[in-house]
């Protein structure tokens, strides 16, 4: 698959140039299987530009560059990355993956408050104080990708509204993928949301519904990515057909 380009991810997507730059022409790190046979670093696939998406929401509510594009996060981020690959290849098991990405953070923690809730989110328990995770349990399914702000020195209320952002944009990156691979997700048993909620036209309403709602939640923050997503799904729906 073809590279994307910092020029793209700017004037299509709304990616801040910088942060655009910084992920466009870095380099893949060696050993890791999330790159594995990559030769750039951003493949035009949700998989990866959802990266600078991210970094550059955390940068429109406020968190600094230097921070953000800091190399020993970007490489903890990486690291969590290589895990990742190993467990969706199933090289790893789940409990050994958030296992391995809690020993990967614990030294660089600052936000332990929220450490501990995303640990309880991932094994299946209760947050305290932080709002983790949908009803529709398919869409949690990419959340161990919020160890990456544990290392983030924010306060509490900038962190809380990070943390809805990244969930616009997630949830609905996974609702696109979802209907994208419906079909291969019933024949191969694979978690899907709209096979969970019924595979009908009903759970297609229902998912169409959150995933306006995060579009008009995410136009405040990035009008050029809510547009994005807006006509994937246009995209897709075309193509979209149900066998009650």
């Amino acid at each position: 698959m073809l590279p994307i380009t910092k020029r793209k991810l700017a004037d299509e997507y709304g990616i801040d140039y910088d942060i655009a730059t910084f992920f466009a022409d870095r380099t893949p790190p060696n050993n890791n299987h999330f790159w594995k046979g990559k030769y750039v670093y951003l493949s035009n696939s949700l998989g990866y530009t959802i990266i600078p998406f991210l970094f550059d929401a955390q940068y429109k509510l406020g968190v600094e560059k230097s921070i953000l594009l800091d190399e020993k996060h970007i490489r903890l981020m990486e690291d969590a990355f290589d895990l990742m690959a190993k467990y969706e290849a199933k090289q790893i098991g789940y409990e050994d993956f958030i296992g391995a990405c809690k020993i990967l953070y614990t030294p660089t923690v600052v936000n332990s408050i929220f450490f501990s809730d995303l640990l309880l989110h991932l094994n299946n328990g209760k947050p305290l104080q932080y709002a983790l995770g949908s009803s529709v349990k398919a869409l949690n399914r990419a959340d161990a990708f919020f160890f990456t702000l544990c290392d983030i020195p924010v306060e509490e209320q900038l962190l809380q509204r990070i943390i809805k952002a990244w969930s616009y944009v997630k949830v609905n990156a996974l609702i696109l993928d979802d209907i994208s691979d419906l079909e291969s997700d019933k024949i191969d048993g694979e978690e899907n949301s709209i096979i969970e909620l019924g595979g009908n036209e009903a759970a297609m309403e229902k998912i169409q519904s959150i995933f306006k709602e995060n579009v008009r939640s995410l136009a405040c923050i990035n009008n050029k990515l809510a547009h994005y997503f807006e006509t994937g799904m246009a995209h897709l729906q075309k193509r979209l057909t149900f066998n009650s």
